[in-house]
């Protein structure tokens, strides 16, 4: 589980200058494999005058092996969905983002994530940079099998 802030550049507006916003973002990391793992995504603006715009997306993200004394590793995260509301020139309401990041480990459950991507909207006119700042906490799922 991860929370977010998202900085997203000169982002298109359906009236108006272009702004920033800010948002505020939880993510869901469901790992497949030490490499691999679903991502699912709820964001939504507080600051750039668009406080009623969100997006939800989902995607696969491919993370490296640890390293620099198994503190660090990198990802990409490849996501796509919805987004809509306060005026954002989102179009048809597709959202595509891809994202770089690197995450720091305080240890093994926790770890601080730095990444930066491009968000587009293929049917709008939003094709923005983002930067994201956050955290992940790590939780174990019991499974049962027969």
């Amino acid at each position: 589980i991860g929370v977010q802030n998202q900085t997203y550049f000169n982002v298109a507006k359906d009236a108006g200058p272009n702004l920033d916003l800010q948002m505020i973002a939880l993510k869901i990391l469901y790992d497949l494999n030490k490499r691999f793992y679903f991502v699912g995504e709820a964001s939504f603006a507080y600051e750039g005058e668009s406080g009623g715009y969100a997006h939800g997306i989902f995607g696969l993200g491919i993370r490296s092996n640890r390293f620099i004394k198994n503190k660090f590793s990198t990802y990409i995260e490849l996501l796509a969905g919805v987004a809509g509301g306060a005026g954002v020139d989102k179009g048809e309401g597709i959202l595509v983002r891809p994202n770089i990041g690197i995450n720091y480990y305080v240890n093994d459950n926790f770890n601080f994530t730095v990444a930066a991507g491009r968000t587009a909207t293929p049917f709008g006119n939003v094709n923005s940079t983002n930067i994201n700042l956050g955290f992940t906490y790590s939780l174990s799922i019991l499974n049962a099998k027969k």
